[in-house]
């Protein structure tokens, strides 16, 4: 136990000695874990929190401490019939410490490794019953719940159980919606549209939501600030009118690091890529063509609510006029910009001689 509360107080700072009080306090922990299953049978539960580390360094190096705890732990459990083994962990990312931990693997050869995600819409309604106590919703005829309050909340919480709660609870400590016990629930005079999510920032939903944004690098924070701005799919033209334009004395390498931005927030589920948008619609003028020879123009949108309110309340007004004006003249330039162009070099191409030239030939002949 001395070497357990050294090592949970951080008291022992070499590494040597760090590594040395590790493997020591595990082995205790699994000797208490044999000595308590032959008394009653035993659930093991393994939970690694994500934080909202800056350093990327910091986070591999918690991961593989927590995942060769898991190694040790699944021996054992793999051996014993008195105890079951349950993890919880943010991501299994590829070529990571979690992918060559035996309990994965374990995992993975017996299907119990399940992704979790969030609740279909379809059920959100019922969550959201059982929480205010109301009566299901089995069809048509029983209304307990308003159309809108349903959208509202499947929006922003994207079917998060913890969100729902925190949603529904705030909603109801601010007088937005009444919730009559056991009947159904009213809405208040203020419309659910205008409420500023971003204002919830002791809870849960909003306070992770600005820690995931704080701690992107400058530039992916940049692009998500901007991406807040288009209510619907926008192109990496339409980010790069504002961060690197070519009119500005950008290179083809900054458009690759903001490509290579707006990828990164793909994988962490800020934005998403979409369709291209049909052709003759304002998004996609018919004079525009987003096929050329090296692909089609990928597109990107933001569905999350709860991600937009959040990012466009660290953006000024000002700010979002002047993203939306630049990749509107930077759609109207590439737009009719390029005939032009074809038309000034086609002149060009035409043999000039001139007027002196002419004179100074006939005197010759």
């Amino acid at each position: 136990m001395p070497v357990i509360r050294d090592l949970l107080s951080s008291r022992i700072m070499d590494k040597a000695g760090q590594a040395e009080a590790f493997d020591k306090a595990l082995e205790v922990v699994i000797a208490l874990l044999a000595i308590l299953k032959k008394q009653t049978p035993l659930l093991v539960v393994l939970v690694f929190a994500k934080g909202s580390s800056l350093f990327e360094s910091t986070f591999k190096a918690d991961a593989d401490i927590f995942w060769n705890a898991t190694g040790a732990i699944n021996k054992l459990v793999k051996t014993e019939k008195q105890m079951a083994c349950l993890i919880l962990c943010p991501t299994l990312e590829v070529n990571s410490s979690a992918m060559n931990s035996s309990a994965v693997r374990d995992a993975k050869a017996s299907n119990s490794c399940i992704k979790l995600s969030g609740l279909p819409e379809e059920f959100i309604p019922e969550y959201m019953a059982n929480y205010l106590g109301l009566p299901v919703e089995r069809d048509a005829t029983t209304q307990t719940l308003p159309r809108q309050l349903r959208l509202f909340v499947a929006q922003v919480t994207m079917g998060n159980p913890l969100y729902i709660r925190e949603t529904l609870d705030q909603l109801i400590q601010d007088q937005y919606i009444k919730v009559q016990p056991g009947q159904c629930v009213t809405l208040g005079t203020i419309p659910l549209d205008k409420i500023d999510i971003a204002a919830w920032n002791h809870t849960s939903m909003v306070g992770g939501t600005v820690c995931g944004i704080e701690k992107l690098d400058p530039i992916e924070a940049a692009a998500l600030k901007m991406s807040t701005c288009f209510e619907g799919p926008f192109t990496l033209p339409d980010l790069a009118a504002s961060s690197c334009s070519q009119w500005g004395g950008a290179t083809h390498f900054d458009l690759l690091r903001l490509f290579r931005s707006t990828n990164k927030l793909i994988e962490k589920d800020f934005i998403q890529r979409v369709p291209a948008p049909e052709r003759g619609t304002p998004r996609n003028s018919g004079s525009q063509d987003t096929k050329s020879k090296f692909g089609e123009m990928p597109y990107f949108q933001m569905t999350s609510a709860l991600v937009r309110t959040v990012g466009a309340a660290m953006v000024l007004e000002a700010q979002k006029k002047s993203v939306k004006r630049n990749a509107l003249i930077d759609r109207v330039l590439k737009s009719d910009l390029p005939e032009r162009m074809q038309a000034l070099e086609a002149k060009k191409l035409v043999q000039h001689i001139p007027w002196y030239y002419e004179r100074a030939l006939r005197r010759m002949l």
